[in-house]
């Protein structure tokens, strides 16, 4: 069996609070969380606000540091950065695009400007090899040279993300994450990114950490699915096994509290990779 791409091992997450007369208390965001990524492989986190899967994934992506637990990627521990150094190195392996593109892209730069700082930030390359570079980024989102030289403001919400997955994929990362990288997008753009990402993953043979509350979205990029709630994990497995036949009564709820009518994307392209057990997961 292929040693996985990620692997977190009984991950918690306490965050300090304050309660009544200033009393001074921890509250447990995540709770001996476990899951495996495979290289090329998409694992969907899902659940409702405050389960715990943003928090899974900033841990990941080096933006918090976990109380306690093991991280490790390509079976290697992966720590905290602590140093600008150690963030440039987490920055090339592990990228995240963020549910807000217009938040994570500077107002006052261009968008070919942009990508051409990251790259000058990470790789010692010629200026012509920088602006062939990031002509050919934003070929691959689906953009043209003409929107390289827009500012973020001249953008639809739709292109903007695209701009930040080119971003991301500039560094050329193992593992993309992706945060409600969709959420905030109309239904017929979210198929177009969907598809883009789908694309992406099996002509780049990259890895996604897919965090979604939507089981639709889920569905379609994802090859196995982790459930998560109050910061546990309550059901965990190849995708299609979770969604079409659930064994928890909370996976069951999330299911029956989708739309009816409307939308329900199935996966374009087939990217049958690694299919985790639930013995590995810390279901409660």
């Amino acid at each position: 069996m292929m040693e996985p791409l990620l692997q977190a091992i009984n991950l918690s997450k306490d965050f300090p609070v304050s309660g009544p007369r200033g009393r001074k208390h921890e509250f447990r965001a995540l709770d001996n969380v476990n899951f495996s990524l495979a290289k090329g492989e998409s694992l969907g986190i899902v659940g409702e606000s405050g389960s715990g899967k943003s928090t899974t994934a900033r841990i990941v992506a080096g933006l918090e540091t976990a109380s306690s637990g093991l991280l490790y990627l390509q079976g290697a521990p992966l720590v905290a950065p602590r140093t600008a150094k150690d963030r440039r190195q987490r920055a090339r392996r592990i990228q995240m695009v963020f549910q807000d593109p217009f938040g994570s892209l500077n107002p006052r730069q261009k968008i070919a400007a942009g990508i051409d700082e990251l790259l000058t930030l990470h790789f010692d390359k010629s200026h012509a090899w920088r602006q062939q570079r990031t002509a050919e980024l934003l070929e691959k989102v689906g953009l043209t040279p003409s929107n390289g030289t827009s500012y973020p403001r001249n953008l639809s919400g739709g292109q903007r993300q695209r701009v930040s997955i080119a971003r991301a994929l500039a560094l050329e990362p193992e593992l993309l994450i992706l945060d409600e990288a969709v959420s905030a997008l109309d239904v017929s753009i979210q198929a177009q990114v969907l598809n883009l990402l789908t694309d992406l993953r099996a002509d780049l043979g990259i890895s996604y950490l897919f965090i979604s509350h939507d089981l639709a979205v889920v569905r379609q990029v994802s090859d196995s699915c982790l459930v998560m709630s109050q910061g546990a994990v309550v059901e965990y497995g190849a995708t299609e096994s979770v969604l079409d036949s659930p064994k928890e009564p909370y996976t069951q709820q999330l299911l029956a509290a989708l739309p009816t009518h409307g939308w329900t994307p199935r996966r374009r392209v087939p990217f049958a990779t690694h299919t985790p057990g639930l013995e590995n997961s810390s279901a409660v």
